[in-house]
């Protein structure tokens, strides 16, 4: 796979940054949808540190990019291309973070409880199964149940599924997801990733479903605590990937373009 792909227009305005840890790839879908008005940067991340993926992110904008761009992070993502304007906030024009977690330990048990609780009695089999194999160490395989289990993450965070041609979880990378997470949750865990944000000097959306199970209370009450602006919306009939929902696809699309123009 490709470090990165651009898309459409010759002058890029949009960097699109996926999720996971280790979701490479999820987001080509979205570019390819956007890719007729905009010009679009999609890219991959290879490295196994957060430093390192911001030196990356910073390679390839200095590379293609001519002038600010608006970042786009999904998920993950959407705190990765948070800590990149901490460091570069002469590359940013505005953020776009799209369902992104908490910024605060305290919703998280709240988040797991939402989402385990959409499980059927097959689906909590299948979750107990591939957690036991996530965490084996005598399971070699780890991308595989990567793969398993962020499909079966996808159907619980999703209200009404709608296919397209390159639709994709995205390459799973289990070692990608083992470093970077257990670095990522610990700026969340000690604070630091807050306070990071309380020095990013650059306009903030947040788009989220109203089904995700990551609520946006996670997002907007950290913020408010901590002084933080930022504009939002809410999408109904919503989940975590708004781009491949029946309901919340047009008026995601809608709100990307309106972001992306001002």
């Amino acid at each position: 796979m490709n470090e990165y792909n651009v898309y459409g227009r010759k002058e890029v305005n949009l960097v699109l940054v996926h999720g996971g840890p280790g979701a490479r790839g999820s987001l080509k879908d979205l570019a390819v949808m956007m890719s007729g008005d905009l010009g679009i940067l999609e890219i991959n991340q290879t490295k196994l540190s957060i430093k390192e993926l911001i030196e990356d992110m910073n390679k390839y904008i200095t590379k293609i990019c001519k002038s600010k761009v608006v970042l786009l992070g999904h998920s993950w993502g959407a705190w990765l291309v948070c800590l990149y304007a901490y460091r570069h906030p002469d590359k940013v024009k505005k953020l776009i973070l799209v369902g992104s977690g908490s910024f605060d330990i305290k919703y998280v048990k709240e988040f797991n409880d939402r989402r385990l609780s959409r499980l059927s009695k097959d689906e909590k089999n299948e979750y107990d199964i591939l957690m036991k194999n996530f965490m084996s160490n005598n399971f070699s395989n780890k991308d595989e149940v990567m793969t398993e289990f962020g499909k079966l993450m996808a159907k619980l965070d999703t209200y009404e599924f709608q296919d397209n041609e390159y639709s994709t979880i995205g390459e799973a990378s289990f070692q990608m997801f083992n470093s970077i997470w257990n670095e990522a949750s610990n700026l969340r865990k000690t604070g630091e990733l807050i306070n990071m944000m309380k020095e990013v000097d650059v306009p903030i959306h947040v788009i989220h479903g109203d089904y995700d199970s990551h609520e946006i209370k996670g997002i907007l009450e950290p913020f408010e605590e901590y002084g933080i602006h930022c504009t939002y919306d809410v999408i109904k009939k919503c989940g975590h990937y708004p781009w491949r929902e029946k309901y919340g696809k047009n008026e995601f699309i809608d709100i990307i373009f309106r972001e992306v123009k001002w």
